[in-house]
C-alpha cells in the first residue's frame, strides 16, 4: 500500500513541481541563512560566546515568523496537488500567526518528549563517567559500558520518533481547516494519530535513503516535493491512492480510513470550514 501512496504522490507532482518549488526555496534559503548568520557570529574574533547566543535569540523568533507561515502554505500547496484541487482557501494574517504558535509548540511538546525518552541513557552515562572519574574501571567493562549507553541513547531516539508521530497532523489540519486555533489541530492530530503512529514513522523511515540525498542541498528540491506529498496522501488516505479520484477506481479499501474522508477534506479545504468534530 506504501508503494501505492508513493507512486500517486509522484503522480501528482508530474508536471506540477513548480507549484511547491518556490515556497521550499525560499524556506531553505532562509534558513540556510539564519543557520549560518548565528554561526558566523561565533567566527568573530575574542569571547563571541555570548554574541552568539544574543544573536540566536534574536534570529529564532525572526525565523519562527517568516518561515512558519511559509511551512504552512507548504503544506496547504500539498493538500491542493493531493486533492486534485486547483486551489484552496486563503491564507490570511491570523493563519500566519496560528502557524507560528503551532510551530513554537509543536518544538516544545517534542522536546519534552526527547528529553523523556532521553533521561534514561543520560543518566546511566552519567553514572558511568563518574564512576570513571573516582576509580578507572578496565577496558572491557568500560567498552560494555558505553555500548549499553549507546544502545539506550538509540531505542530512546527510536521510541522519541514514534511518540512525536502523534503531532503528524497538526500543520495538515490547520492548513486544511480555518476556523481551528494551533491547540485545537494538536489535539484532532493526537486523536486521529494515535492508533497509526507506528505505521506512520515506518513509512516516513522508508525515505531514509531519499532524505540522506539532500545533504548534498540540490536533490532535495526532489526528495523535499516527494517526501511532502507521499506524507500528505497518507494522511488523507493511509491505503490508497487518492490523488485525482484513482482511489474509487483503485478498488482499494480500508475500514479504518473509509473514502469519505477524502470528500470531506475536499469540501472543508475549500471552504475553510471545519464542521467535523471527529476529524
Amino acid at each position: 500500500m506504501n508503494a501505492r501512496v508513493k507512486l500517486s504522490a509522484r503522480q501528482a507532482l508530474l508536471g506540477e513541481s513548480l507549484t511547491v518549488l518556490p515556497t521550499l526555496a525560499l524556506i531553505m534559503v532562509l534558513t540556510i541563512v539564519f543557520s549560518v548568520g548565528t554561526a558566523a557570529v561565533g567566527l568573530l574574533p575574542g569571547d563571541a560566546t555570548l554574541a552568539q547566543a544574543l544573536t540566536a535569540l534574536l534570529t529564532m523568533p525572526a525565523a519562527l515568523l517568516t518561515i512558519a507561515p511559509l511551512r504552512l502554505r507548504l503544506q496547504q500547496k500539498h493538500i491542493i496537488l493531493a486533492l486534485g484541487s486547483r486551489d484552496g482557501r486563503e491564507l490570511n494574517f491570523i493563519d500566519g500567526l496560528n502557524a507560528c504558535v503551532m510551530y513554537l509548540a509543536l518544538f516544545a511538546l517534542k522536546l519534552l518528549w526527547l528529553l523523556l525518552f532521553e533521561a534514561i541513557p543520560a543518566a546511566f552515562f552519567t553514572v558511568f563517567a563518574l564512576r570513571i572519574a573516582r576509580q578507572p574501571v578496565s577496558l572491557k567493562a568500560s567498552a560494555a559500558l558505553l555500548i549499553g549507553s549507546a544502545a539506550l541513547a538509540a531505542a530512546g531516539l527510536l521510541f522519541w520518533g514514534i511518540a512525536v508521530q502523534r503531532y503528524a497532523r497538526a500543520g495538515f489540519y490547520l492548513a486544511a481547516y480555518g476556523d481551528i486555533s494551533p491547540v485545537q489541530a494538536i489535539s484532532m492530530s493526537v486523536r486521529r494519530c494515535c492508533e497509526e503512529v507506528t505505521e506512520l514513522f515506518l513509512f516516513k523511515l522508508s525515505f531514509l535513503p531519499w532524505l540522506l540525498l539532500c545533504a548534498a542541498i540540490l536533490p532535495a528540491l526532489y526528495v523535499i516535493p516527494y517526501y511532502k506529498q507521499s506524507v500528505t496522501a497518507f494522511l488523507i488516505f493511509p491505503s490508497c491512492s487518492l490523488m485525482h479520484g484513482r482511489c474509487a477506481s483503485s478498488g482499494v479499501r480500508n475500514a479504518k480510513y473509509p473514502a469519505s474522508r477524502a470528500i470531506e477534506v475536499h469540501s472543508h479545504f475549500l471552504t475553510g470550514k471545519n464542521s467535523i468534530s471527529g476529524v
